[in-house]
């Protein structure tokens, strides 16, 4: 237990190192000059290239002259249609005065001015005192003094990367603790004999016969285990009781080991340790409780994905189910404590909330008696579409986050036992 905590300890520090450094990371940027990606207030897309000495070549439009970059702006298709080139760059790294043209999409100047190009925070921001922006400019006029987010390597790019990395690392290492769960040894490996308990006691250098007292531990520290289980009554009508969680089934476990320490040769005392310890497999024994409604809800999100953007999202969706699949098995213990509970699962109450919502909408029906005595009858179903998009809509939601669901189970089935 102490090197949990210490190793938990460890993963907080990390974690706390790596998101108070972000700042500072983010001050790696020291030069306007370089490539630089964004958009402005309108959400056009903007490519900004600044170069000291030398004309870039992936610069999407450039004049034949000698230029030191320039600003591409995308109309609302995407299309890069304005396009500024610098002509002249004066000043130090972190600002310079820029002289540019406009040019059309044929080449042809159309108008030029001045800007200044400085670094601010990391980020690149444009501002200049000119009204150039006369003509076909508008899109780039509310850029004006506004920040360009790029220019290579940031520090949101680095915060994006580690929690990525650190969501990639918690649903590989839940999965890989679910399988190492479900395939790990029985709790109580096997029966004894009263030659195992004999052999032991020889081993040990002891009589090979228990005393009485020895007996009497082990059969006391059994009972004793039982005294923590939750009381019932069963089908028969006699008064039983079974464990509801973890800590009544350690004590079990902790009871076992305490009577195969007393190391007993009473062969009723024998017969009930191993009855003791076979019901402490089954309460380890795991059961499949997830909800097969949205199982099947998911497997219909994957063929539909599957048809609609190919094979690229379905390791996504494929992942995910076999993650909700496994988070579902259930330990017995849990299983009885929640047959002690009224009512169903909460993922059970969401789908039945969802189809009781679509199930109540309602046909207005509109019946009308004009004057001649003839009457008709409108029926309005809008109401039945309403409710059927939304409530499909709410299911492709929960199918898209089943992941969340299985992370949610996971936690409750196999680290926290609640």
């Amino acid at each position: 237990m102490k090197n949990f905590f210490v190793k938990m300890h460890s993963l907080v520090l990390l974690v706390m190192f790596l998101f108070t450094s972000l700042p500072l990371m983010a001050q790696d940027v020291t030069s306007v000059f370089g490539n630089w990606y964004g958009e402005n207030s309108l959400g056009a897309a903007v490519q900004v290239y600044l170069h000291a000495d030398e004309k870039p070549d992936n610069f999407v439009h450039m004049a034949e002259e000698e230029c030191y970059g320039g600003i591409a702006v995308a109309n609302e298709y995407f299309e890069y249609v304005n396009y500024y080139i610098f002509t002249n760059v004066d000043g130090e790294d972190d600002k310079v005065e820029v002289v540019f043209t406009k040019q059309d999409v044929d080449g042809n100047k159309v108008s030029e001015g001045t800007l200044t190009a400085s670094l601010v925070d990391g980020k690149l921001v444009l501002s200049s005192e000119e009204n150039f922006y006369a003509t076909q400019l508008n899109i780039v006029e509310p850029y004006v003094g506004e920040t360009i987010s790029g220019g290579g390597i940031t520090g949101e790019d680095i915060k994006n990367f580690f929690l990525g990395l650190l969501f990639l690392v918690a649903l590989l290492g839940s999965m890989g603790h679910m399988i190492y769960i479900l395939t790990r040894p029985k709790r109580f490996p096997r029966p004894y004999t009263v030659d195992d308990f004999k052999e032991m006691r020889r081993a040990a250098r002891k009589n090979t016969e228990a005393t009485e007292e020895e007996n009497a531990l082990a059969a006391e520290a059994l009972e004793c285990s039982f005294e923590t289980w939750t009381p019932f009554v069963n089908e028969q009508g006699e008064d039983d009781a079974c464990p509801t969680s973890k800590k009544m089934v350690d004590a079990t476990e902790l009871a076992i080991n305490t009577a195969i320490s007393a190391m007993p040769t009473d062969p009723e005392v024998v017969e009930y340790l191993n009855a003791v310890g076979e019901n402490l497999n089954g309460q380890w024994q795991r059961k499949f409780s997830g909800n097969k409604m949205l199982i099947g809800i998911a497997v219909v999100l994957l063929v539909l994905m599957i048809f609609a953007a190919g094979w690229q999202a379905a390791p996504f969706f494929i992942f995910s189910l076999a993650l909700y699949i496994m988070s579902c098995f259930k330990p017995t213990f849990m299983h009885n404590k929640d047959a002690f509970k009224k009512g169903g699962t909460f993922s059970s109450g969401c789908l039945a909330a969802i189809f009781g919502f679509i199930a109540s909408a309602q046909t207005v029906r509109t019946v009308t008696k004009w004057n001649d005595g003839t009457t008709t009858v409108d029926d309005d179903h809008s109401q039945h579409w309403m409710h059927l998009a939304l409530g499909l809509i709410v299911l492709v939601l929960i199918g898209f986050f089943l992941f969340v669901w299985a992370l949610i189970n996971y936690l409750r089935n196999y680290v926290l036992y609640w």
